[in-house]
């Protein structure tokens, strides 16, 4: 099937116009419109999404050689199920581990950020803090 209507579109390579390669497009008025002018679109460039790397001593913490005789922390972060993990996850460390001490607190709202006073208390008084996400 035919349209024997010209488009006022033309042809233009969208992904060329996007990465600055081809013009942008140009749309010409239909014949017989009252219009005058040409409109023009012109595109934004596309966001890069991706990010360069963080270097591994801004991300991981400091590892102890061993867990015998340190002061572990427990925080769950308030959903279903999370205080249960961090028992399991203690008790199995515990067959491994001696450890001084485990403080087991729990901030309560999954979608909030953890009270700085619970925050400050395990920095305080933990040599390591494990966290958990439940569900």
């Amino acid at each position: 099937m035919s349209n024997s209507r010209s488009a006022p579109w033309r042809a233009y390579d969208i992904w060329g116009v996007l990465r600055g390669r081809a013009p942008a497009p140009v749309l010409s008025p239909p014949k017989g419109r009252e219009y005058e002018g040409v409109l023009r679109y012109k595109f934004s460039p596309p966001l890069d999404p991706t990010v360069q790397p963080i270097p591994e001593h801004a991300v991981i913490a400091e590892r102890p050689d061993t867990l015998d005789g340190a002061t572990i922390g427990l925080l769950a972060n308030g959903k279903h199920n999370s205080v249960e993990i961090l028992e399991m996850v203690s008790e199995v460390l515990a067959d491994r581990y001696e450890f001084a001490a485990v403080v087991s607190k729990n901030k309560g709202n999954a979608s909030r950020p953890c009270p700085t006073d619970i925050l400050d208390e395990l920095a305080e008084s933990c040599d390591l803090v494990i966290t958990a996400s439940g569900d």
